[in-house]
């Protein structure tokens, strides 16, 4: 797996257990059990989610909406994916061919593969 250079993606996958729990300590649950601490707040407070540096988003945050998927994601697999760097097969209509749905479509396509920049999975969701 290329991540250029500073081995983030790596260390993320060899410790994310550990993050997870770490996240779940913030989120004030067990751990082990992924049931919320006594003393938690009702959705954020200063020893969970808020800080000074997010205080205009005080009234969004809620532990409780990371609290449902956060414990599933604990013993995650992750697995590497090969990468296409065929532009056409991937911005190829039903017929095979590269399609645009316009010329200013067509011209950021090309500005994008002559920038190397890489290919995407998909060129169209429905």
């Amino acid at each position: 797996m290329d991540e250029g250079g500073i081995g983030v993606l790596s260390r993320l996958q060899e410790e994310w257990d550990e993050d997870v729990n770490r996240a779940l300590e913030v989120l004030l649950m067990d751990p082990a059990t992924g049931a919320t601490e006594p003393h938690a707040c009702d959705t954020s407070c200063y020893e969970c989610l808020c800080s000074f540096y997010n205080q205009f988003h005080h009234d969004h945050l809620d532990r409780t909406v990371a609290g449902e998927w956060v414990p599933a994601t604990h013993g995650s697999i992750f697995t590497a994916r090969a990468v296409t760097s065929d532009w056409v097969a991937v911005h190829a209509g039903p017929d095979g061919k590269p399609t645009c749905d316009s010329a200013t479509e067509k011209s950021m396509v090309e500005a994008i593969m002559a920038k190397g920049i890489p290919v995407p999975m998909h060129a169209r969701h429905p």
